[in-house]
């Protein structure tokens, strides 16, 4: 029987302690809605989606700015190509002279 005993009044102390902490909270917290563990976790995987969707879009301008530079090298290129050979054959034609 006592050990019935000591479950029963450590039962009724961690309630008593229950109560006094809900009480604590209500005091400090007034009539504010408590979010349930669901609500916490579904906030936290919304905010994960939305920085992965962010993190694709910064990826996709990065992808884009990279296709522009590479066309920009390639048209640089392309006229330095163009002077060298134009300055070849000035050249090439005052040599003739």
């Amino acid at each position: 029987m006592n050990r019935l005993d000591n479950f029963v009044s450590e039962n009724d102390r961690q309630k008593t302690l229950f109560e006094e902490m809900s009480e604590r909270l209500d005091k400090e917290h007034g009539d504010e809605p408590r979010e349930s563990l669901s609500e916490i976790i579904n906030r936290a995987v919304q905010s994960d989606q939305e920085k992965k969707q962010e993190l694709a879009r910064q990826k996709g301008l990065l992808n884009e700015m990279n296709k522009r530079l590479d066309e920009q090298v390639r048209y640089e290129s392309e006229g330095a190509s163009l002077i060298k050979t134009s300055k070849v054959v000035r050249n090439e034609r005052a040599s003739d002279r």
